[in-house]
């Protein structure tokens, strides 16, 4: 008879420092790999919710900073993007909601024609044509289907520093949900699990829980 031998738990030492720290570069390595480690962004928002009472907010804030950084430096790459203050400890958005929110504002724009100018701290993007310039040494143009993998890190740092309590009516009944907006779309998602979107029509109420814009 085969005995299968229980596996040992063991416990892992690591200070609070240490683990926000291997957080923070975990998630650093990850964004912008076009690979299927954007689908951890998720796990890591559940780490951190389970260790919350753990973690210093300011921290956590930085953090989420830090990652709206990182998202704006990748999408300077391309050649028609200019970012301003993508990295000033201050940003206020990431240039990832903002291109997509100026794409579905003004539709007509052809995004590999247009050349945009952004600025993270305002929250302004300017858009005028574009034709290819080829010193710069990205030479792909910016499209939102190039970097869909970014979307999830969007994510994690809403979660973060950017949730809104949300009252819903279904079937005469009302209940309240946790969101964060899409990047993208702007819907409203849940935090627990990003896959979950929340109906507009049922939307009666939303307020801000966490927001240190």
């Amino acid at each position: 008879m085969l005995k299968i031998t229980p596996m040992k738990t063991e416990k892992i030492n690591m200070s609070t420092t240490d683990f926000d720290n291997l957080l923070w570069c975990a998630t650093r390595y990850c964004i912008g790999r076009h690979s299927y480690v954007s689908c951890y962004a998720q796990d890591f928002w559940h780490i951190i919710q389970r260790n919350i009472e753990h973690l210093e907010k300011d921290r956590l804030e930085f953090f989420a900073c830090d990652i709206r950084a990182e998202v704006s430096d990748r999408i300077n790459r391309y050649s028609n993007v200019a970012i301003e203050f993508a990295h000033n400890n201050c940003i206020q958005f990431d240039a990832l909601t903002l291109l997509a929110s100026y794409a579905r504002e003004h539709p007509k724009y052809n995004e590999s024609e247009t050349f945009y100018e952004v600025d993270c701290l305002t929250g302004t993007v300017e858009a005028s044509s574009w034709i290819f310039e080829s010193q710069r040494s990205y030479s792909i143009p910016f499209q939102l289907s190039n970097e869909m993998d970014l979307t999830y890190w969007v994510l994690l740092a809403n979660c973060i520093d950017n949730q809104y309590e949300v009252r819903l009516r279904c079937n005469g009944k009302e209940r309240t949900e946790m969101c964060i907006r899409h990047p993208i779309d702007q819907s409203y998602i849940t935090v627990n699990n990003w896959s979950t979107s929340v109906c507009d029509d049922m939307i009666i109420d939303v307020k801000p829980l966490i927001q240190s814009k």
